[in-house]
C-alpha cells in the first residue's frame, strides 16, 4: 500500500511486478535503463528497438515528474497546478536549457 502526505508522494506500492521481466516473457524486445530526460539516450534507445525487425520493443525510461523545476521536481505539486510564475522562470536554468528570445 502507498501513503503520500501532501508534500511527499512516490510509486512505491503501485506497481509491484518487474515490467521489464513481464514483457521480455510476453517476448518483447526490452531497452533497460533509458534516462527519459537524455535526448541522446532516448535516440539511442530507439536506434537499438529500431534494429529489432522481428517483435515489439519497451523502452523502460527512468523520469522524474516536474524535472527541472527546483522546488517542485519529484513532488506531486507539479502536477495537475499551475507551476507559478517563479517558478516557471526558474525551471529553464535548473534543467539547463538556454531561453532565447525570438
Amino acid at each position: 500500500m502507498t501513503t503520500a502526505s501532501p508534500s511527499t508522494a512516490t510509486s512505491e506500492g503501485w506497481f509491484t511486478d518487474d515490467t521489464a521481466k513481464r514483457f521480455e516473457a510476453y517476448g518483447w524486445h526490452v531497452v533497460r535503463g533509458v534516462d527519459g530526460h537524455d535526448s541522446d539516450a532516448i535516440k539511442a534507445a530507439i536506434e537499438e528497438a529500431r534494429r529489432v525487425s522481428d517483435k515489439p520493443s519497451l523502452l523502460m525510461c527512468k523520469t522524474v515528474i516536474g524535472f527541472g523545476s527546483p522546488n517542485k521536481a519529484g513532488t506531486h505539486d507539479s502536477h495537475g497546478a499551475p507551476l507559478g510564475e517563479a517558478e516557471v522562470a526558474a525551471t529553464p536554468r535548473t534543467a539547463g536549457l538556454e531561453i532565447r528570445r525570438l
